[in-house]
């Protein structure tokens, strides 16, 4: 795990990369301090997934709220409530 961007009254981006029996897992997450990320952020942050691996429609941004009805299994993050992750078998 590793911080790629941190801004620390306003966001970080984390990089994680799991390997267990030869398959790898690619995890990227936003963490913001505020319930609204801006749209600068946002696409700074889907650039980065993408050139991690992460294909576009393996990138999933959900409402502040946390909940959406077709992710609703992830949990809120602890920093404002809202979820970012992204998670790819390669």
């Amino acid at each position: 795990m590793r911080f790629v961007d941190v801004v620390y009254d306003d966001y970080a981006v984390v990089h994680t990369i799991k390997t267990k029996e030869g398959v790898s897992e690619v995890l990227n997450k936003l963490y913001s301090r505020s319930n609204e990320t801006s749209t600068d952020l946002q696409q700074k942050f889907l650039q980065f997934s993408q050139e991690t691996g992460v294909l576009s429609e393996n990138i999933v941004i959900l409402p502040k709220n946390g909940l959406s009805s077709k992710w609703h299994l992830l949990p809120p993050n602890r920093i404002t409530g809202s979820v970012t992750k992204l998670h790819l078998r390669l």
